[in-house]
């Protein structure tokens, strides 16, 4: 176990998460639960709450050594270095690449639209891919084919097979850029996510300005082949990182230790092997298509989306056509423009450095403010520095152009609309990771899709744009969509929660439809926890143990809870939820129709296999609570009473004979 769990108190594992009606909302003091929070699991600091609280597997990626950890920490920032280093390298090497091939600039730029567009693309396809292949044999995968299509833009001897070459390098090299934040899900606690976040992020943002820097000074010298050769040894040593130090994090903390796929050979997991044989643990190829589908749904990952989109247009418009700026205005060798390079690379680094506190924070202030509570918006507060800093920064460099102020000035502001771009960026991916910690992938997926459609966009019309309006003109229009942009924030900070109040959970396939859960074995398909409900007298199943007065008993401390309830049974009343300890992260209803075949068994069933029929219309409410604690047996007790008081059945399901101890009805 890390030592950041070295003096957790292990007593109970109550969620702080689900300490309020909002699931979002997360306690990060345990002095501020009082008496709730006595044993629940903390730092080293002995103060700060883990979230979610680990299980006692040592397989749980939460339970990993700090060393692991931060290795692949380290990985996936480095492979998402890859996607836009290798992308920039064409914004320099369309200088020589005009004489060779006698095309313009500007036409030989529209490989570099595809290159980007597929950045995006390329994303979607690495969050769907992975939440049913898994997260390692995906990446293996993927970053295999950064290193063949890298190669292939090097040997390219034709404008035809460069470009094919480089959109499918686009394709494949975007896999960690797109999916990092699901790793940092897996791996660390709630209250490591910024510094983590802002870690990975520092790799995204500052890779499209060192690849232009070490471009111009190769191009200084050599062929511009040699450039893409650098990039295929960079992916290279990223494909021996995956392989040498890369591991499967993806951990179900709905199944059981005991029901837990036990590791057994890396190898096997990074050509996928393993994760193929759990696959039935995980959701069918159809759901896991529509987890992107169900993310964009959501207001706020669509605003976010959006916004990401009318700022990170001009960041990428700004660095794709800058070489042509600074050659043809201020007459930049490209050895002078390898050293004007590291302008933006420092603003990167700046803003990093400043993410490292500032995040952290502003997070703590909030807590302050609303009684150790932080909300997802509070995430937000820092957008308030990083657009002003990217809208005065597209001003100023629109006039500096314009007028041909000295090139340090446009040396400077550039750096600075870098660093703006890069508080957004943390800030952004950490407000929809509190948000909707379920969709970690999907919503960094939509991030990154964002970012490659404004730079997609600003590809395609920069350099006209530029040409017939002026640098003053158009950089002044894209600062006041900067500017307006802001509003998006303005409308999550205000009323963000609202929003995700009114739609709820990403609640993907799996978890969305009870009826699609078959009983093999003894056990619900794809849930693992024990499911009851006060159901009538007349109901029917597969596999359920029927309990009446007080003859039910304790549930394991091993497995997490979760709970159907009938809407109109007593203990889905608040009072008697309270009575009995419930404490819900959150809930879904559903409305079930009677069974009229009396077979029990849903015509429309996949396979005619036995659901959980009713003799009447019935609405369930699906809860998802704390888990199992030492304290259960008087909550079972409790709703027991209430059982027998109104003549009710308390029906359980459950996986297997070691999920409950002895129930027999």
């Amino acid at each position: 176990m890390s030592d950041s769990t070295s003096t957790e108190k292990t007593a109970k594992q109550l969620d702080p998460s689900d300490m309020t009606t909002d699931p979002s909302a997360r306690v990060l003091d345990i002095k501020e639960l009082g008496p709730e929070g006595e044993g629940l699991q903390t730092a080293s600091d002995g103060k700060t709450i883990l979230i979610p609280p680990p299980s006692s597997d040592p397989n749980d990626p939460l339970n990993w050594s700090p060393i692991k950890k931060h290795t692949i920490l380290f990985v996936i920032t480095v492979t998402a270095f890859l996607a836009d280093f290798g992308s920039s390298i064409g914004v320099v090497t369309l200088l020589p690449q005009s004489v060779q091939w006698d095309r313009s600039q500007n036409s030989i730029q529209h490989n570099l639209v595809g290159n980007i567009f597929c950045l995006g693309a390329g994303g979607l396809f690495t969050v769907l891919l992975s939440a049913y292949f898994g997260r390692l044999p995906i990446l293996f995968f993927f970053v295999s084919m950064a290193v063949g299509t890298s190669a292939w833009c090097a040997a390219a001897t034709s404008f035809s097979s460069y470009s094919a070459a480089r959109i499918l390098n686009g394709f494949f090299s975007t896999v960690t850029q797109a999916g990092g934040l699901m790793f940092i899900q897996d791996l660390f606690f709630f209250h490591e996510h910024p510094r983590k976040i802002n870690i990975w992020s520092g790799g995204i943002i500052v890779s499209p300005y060192v690849g232009p820097l070490i471009t111009a000074f190769i191009i200084n010298k050599e062929a511009w082949p040699n450039a893409f050769w650098v990039n295929t040894g960079f992916s290279a040593l990223c494909w021996f990182l995956v392989i040498g130090l890369m591991d499967e994090t993806i951990y179900n903390r709905g199944l059981a230790r005991d029901q837990q796929p036990i590791p057994k050979s890396r190898i096997l997991r990074l050509i996928g092997v393993e994760q193929w044989r759990s696959r039935h643990l995980r959701q069918t190829f159809p759901q896991a298509l529509m987890r992107p589908i169900t993310a964009i749904s959501k207001l706020p990952v669509l605003l976010c989306t959006v916004y990401y989109f009318l700022n990170f247009a001009w960041v990428i418009g700004v660095n794709t056509t800058i070489s042509i700026w600074l050659t043809s205005i201020y007459k930049f060798t490209p050895y002078n423009l390898g050293f004007f390079y590291f302008a933006p690379t420092i603003g990167a680094l700046i803003g990093a450095v400043l993410g490292h506190w500032l995040h952290d924070s502003i997070g703590a202030y909030y807590a302050r403010r609303y009684s150790g509570h932080i909300e997802p918006e509070a995430r937000l507060i820092i957008i308030w520095l990083a657009s002003p800093l990217m809208a005065v920064s597209t001003l100023v460099l629109g006039f500096a152009l314009q007028r041909v102020y000295h090139w340090i000035i446009l040396a400077v502001f550039f750096a600075m609309q870098i660093s703006g771009i890069m508080i957004a960026t943390v800030a952004l991916n950490a407000y929809l990771l509190d948000a909707y910690p379920e969709g970690s992938g999907e919503v960094d997926a939509w991030i990154c899709v964002g970012r490659t459609m404004g730079g997609f966009l600003a590809t395609y019309v920069e350099i006209n744009w530029v040409a017939r309006d002026g640098p003053l003109r158009a950089l002044g229009a894209q600062t006041g969509i900067t500017a307006a942009a802001g509003f998006l924030m303005l409308v999550l900070g205000v009323w963000g929660k609202r929003i995700r109040t009114a739609q709820g959970r990403m609640n993907f396939a799996m978890e969305r439809s009870v009826y699609d859960l078959n009983f093999p074995s003894g056990g619900m398909h794809g849930y693992n926890g024990i499911y009851w409900d006060l159901l009538p007298d007349d109901a029917t199943g597969t596999k359920m143990v029927k309990i009446t007065g007080d003859t039910g008993k304790q549930a394991s401390t091993e497995v997490n809870l979760s709970i159907l309830l009938g809407l109109k049974s007593v203990a889905h009343k608040s009072k008697t939820r309270a009575e009995c300890g419930f404490v819900v992260a959150h809930e879904v209803n559903y409305y079930v129709k009677p069974d009229t075949t009396g077979t029990g068994k849903r015509p429309e069933s996949p396979g005619g296999s036995k659901q959980v029929p009713s003799a009447s219309d019935s609405h369930f409410s699906f809860l998802t609570c704390m888990p199992a604690q030492a304290e259960f047996i008087t909550a079972w007790q409790t709703v027991h009473a209430a059982v027998a008081s109104n003549s009710q059945i308390l029906t359980f399901w459950y996986p297997n004979a070691d999920t409950v101890d002895d129930l027999n009805g």
